[in-house]
């Protein structure tokens, strides 16, 4: 074992040479919680060299350095330095010290190149028409009277040409959905593919992209005001498949699938408004298209809607109504993320666990802090917002550190009469328990 202190941020660079009977490496900042702690670690099988491994440690404090083995122990030289990150002329790629200098655009035609510059790359895969995604045609003009379906998702989906009057074949197409209960007798034959459901969706069971070979029909849920709605997709001539997306430009924006092979009846259960539209898509297992009974309603309360529970949305969140407030719970339905840049999240946060909703009216001016712990396996994520459906904009604060069954703290500033929504998440899709604790002034 050795320490350092680093007397300003520094990235060490650590290698172990040597050493041929299986060496680890690991890398932490409390000798007593390495599993909480650990900043970096390496396991080696067998060769002489292992590393090198990247610690970022902060001004003032204390890395435990730890050269272990997996069986008989033996002599090993230990080479620490200094790493100076190097992003000149970089957009992308690593930065010489186990960090990054960006990334591409996710689900894109953009790959990052040797020298860290992200390149186009064409692709016509099955595409008889429409975009390559980087400038570039595929196939051929459709004809007269029809449009290329699903040319604007920067190479993911077939292209084909489709009548341009087809309601529901694409998201600007969408159909609205109006009333409640509305009640849509459909078909998915002869439309275009253009959507697909996120693999690591919530509810998504076989980690396979939902209906990235069908066509597809899309209905557009937009009402005046915040509202949870039930989506039952009903009298299936073939196995269809339900999923909804905040963005039918990013399939990582997905917020629930639903595929019930079996019963053939599949249920979403949603909250939109103008502010945040949500669009549902009907589509087809592997290649297949077929007719269908699509029923969407308006909830008033969990009770009208027999799979709500409250804490679902924050239409229903759990209302805190005395501090201190302390309780346990588990995670209920995805429809919630924390964007990239919300409250300067480095990156976007929860999108493929679920969520639970609470409400807070701050008594008084103050802080108020909010403990989130995770049981059972779960990493949670807690951030705070006054608007659910634009947490980008009205975000208040969130806490995130790694770790697995991590603590997570969050001090959150408002005044007497505030409404804040309170929101704990998780780190991945494996769900779990949760203890949480509210405090105010």
């Amino acid at each position: 074992m050795y320490s350092y202190t680093a007397s300003e941020a520094v990235t060490l660079a650590l290698t172990v040479s040597g050493y041929s009977n299986k060496p680890s490496l690991y890398v932490a900042t409390d000798c007593f919680d390495f599993k909480n702690t650990c900043l970096t670690g390496a396991l080696g099988f067998g060769q002489n060299t292992l590393g090198p491994s990247y610690a970022a440690v902060s001004k003032g404090q204390t890395a435990y350095i730890v050269v272990d083995a997996d069986g008989a122990g033996g002599d090993f030289t230990l080479d620490v330095k200094a790493c100076t990150p190097n992003c000149k002329d970089k957009v992308c790629g690593g930065d010489g010290c186990g960090g990054t200098c960006g990334d591409c655009p996710l689900l894109s035609a953009y790959n990052c190149s040797s020298v860290g510059t992200c390149l186009c790359v064409p692709n016509c895969y099955e595409k008889s028409c429409g975009s390559d995604g980087c400038g570039g045609t595929c196939g051929k003009a459709c004809g007269a009277g029809q449009i290329c379906d699903g040319a604007t998702m920067a190479g993911q989906f077939t292209g084909n040409c489709v009548k341009a009057d087809q309601l529901g074949d694409t998201c600007s197409a969408a159909v609205n959905v109006t009333g409640s209960p509305f009640v849509h007798n459909g078909t998915t034959v002869g439309l275009g593919n253009d959507l697909y459901g996120w693999a690591f969706c919530e509810g998504n069971g076989t980690g396979a992209y939902y209906g990235d070979e069908a066509p597809d029909k899309v209905f557009r849920l937009a009402g005046e005001t915040a509202a949870t709605y039930l989506v039952e997709l009903k009298e299936e001539s073939t196995n269809l498949e339900l999923y909804a997306l905040t963005d039918c430009t990013k399939p990582m924006s997905c917020l629930q699938t639903s595929y019930q092979a079996q019963t053939l009846k599949s249920q979403l259960l949603v909250e939109a408004s103008a502010a945040r539209p949500v669009y549902v898509a009907v589509d087809g297992s592997s290649q297949q298209s077929g007719t269908f009974l699509l029923e969407v309603k308006r909830c008033e309360q969990p009770a009208d809607c027999p799979t709500a529970t409250p804490g679902d949305t924050c239409t229903w969140p759990i209302d805190v109504k005395a501090l201190p407030y302390s309780a346990t719970g588990s995670l209920g339905l995805h429809g919630y993320t924390l964007p990239k840049g919300a409250c300067g999240a480095p990156k976007s946060l929860g999108s493929a666990a679920a969520n639970t909703a609470y409400r807070l009216v701050a008594s008084g001016n103050g802080t108020y802090t909010v403990t989130v712990t995770g049981t059972g396996g779960m990493d949670p994520i807690v951030y705070a917002a006054k608007d659910c459906l634009a947490i980008g904009a009205s975000c208040l604060g969130y806490a995130d550190k790694t770790g697995e069954k991590g603590v997570e703290v969050l001090a959150i500033a408002a005044k007497a009469g505030d409404v804040v929504h309170i929101i704990v998440d998780a780190t991945s899709n494996a769900g779990g328990t949760y203890s949480i604790a509210i405090t105010g002034p």
